[in-house]
């Protein structure tokens, strides 16, 4: 090779990678809404909470909610889960209607039994 070669990788353009996931033991978090969400470039940022039970002898007492996680995400990334999330919703509409029959026929069940005792 001359020094008036260009270098070439050693990667085919034409092939693309694979990816190899690492796992490994990873914290798992309970959440149930966003708290806060920015948008920014290069990253978001979303507070994510759960909440706690509200204090049922004052119905007025305000409902407590605890931060549960704060993710700081590139916003191309956040852009490309929020369409990986929107189409897996949209592929599985069928599933949810279905689980959400069953849900209601166990739930209507159970109630029943209930007020029969």
């Amino acid at each position: 090779m001359s020094a008036s070669e260009p270098l070439k990788p050693d990667v085919d353009a034409d092939v693309v990678p694979s990816v190899q996931f690492i796992t490994q033991s990873v914290p798992s978090y309970y959440v149930e809404g966003i708290t806060q969400f920015a948008v920014g470039s290069p990253v978001c940022r979303l507070l994510l909470h759960s909440s706690s039970q509200q204090d049922m002898g004052d119905p007025k007492a305000p409902q407590q909610r605890q931060i549960a996680v704060e993710l700081i995400v590139p916003f191309v990334q956040l852009l490309e889960i929020a369409k990986t999330l929107t189409n897996v919703l949209a592929d599985n509409v069928g599933a949810y209607e279905h689980f959400k029959s069953e849900q209601e026929q166990r739930m209507s069940s159970l109630l029943a039994e209930l007020q029969r005792k």
